[in-house]
């Protein structure tokens, strides 16, 4: 993307109260995350198609958490959909060159303006489901996963108000060092995916709350 189109992605999110995260190398590079209120993100990714030169995708991920799009057992389908989902066969032919490929949007000219246009329709639309927030609530595997980052972050000294938590860079290679000590410490298994997943998540929880 050209940086004229970045600084208008970017502007749009900011202005909509969303924060950029600096993504790990399975997320999408443009992502961004904005707290609903105590304990409940929204995220959505940008998706670059990896066939065709400026088309794209972005999808919506709502939990508790902040890596997106993950799925733990039991996942409920409402809590992820991509934008065209949302949009009703008349608002596809108005804002997507072509209405018959729902799954990626052409960049080229208006079309970046008008897909920002079609993700904020949608994030309402999205956030309006039924039971939405009840479905997060009753989502046993987030409650487990959730516990396990309320244990590391409860179990590591740091200054909520420290500079070092800024959620738009890479995390510090420290804080992974002591994610890691929580885990073996508590006798909690854990690979080289999993550790990386937890020090993700863990960081982007305390500098979104901070």
């Amino acid at each position: 993307m050209k940086k004229n189109e970045i600084d208008l992605l970017n502007e749009s999110f900011y202005k909509e109260g969303y924060g950029l995260i600096k993504s790990e190398s399975n997320e999408p590079k443009y992502l961004y995350a904005k707290k609903i209120k105590p304990d409940y993100f929204i995220t959505f990714g940008l998706e670059k198609s990896t066939l065709y030169d400026k088309v794209y995708n972005g999808s919506f991920y709502f939990s508790k958490h902040l890596t997106w799009n993950l799925m733990l057992p039991d996942f409920p389908v409402e809590c992820s959909s991509r934008v065209s989902q949302f949009l009703t066969a008349e608002e596809q032919r108005e804002v997507m060159k072509d209405p018959f490929n729902i799954r990626w949007w052409d960049f080229e000219g208006d079309g970046l303006s008008k897909f920002i246009v079609a993700v904020f329709i949608v994030e309402k639309r999205f956030l309006s489901q039924s039971d939405l927030f009840s479905k997060i609530d009753s989502w046993g595997s987030l409650n487990e996963y959730m516990k396990l980052l309320k244990l590391i972050i409860d179990s590591i000294d740091f200054d909520l108000n420290d500079p070092y938590f800024i959620v738009s860079y890479d995390i510090p290679m420290d804080w992974s060092d002591k994610v890691k000590a929580v885990l073996e410490l508590n006798g909690i298994k854990f690979n080289k995916n999993l550790l990386k997943r937890y020090a993700y998540d863990t960081y982007r929880l305390i500098s979104f709350n901070r």
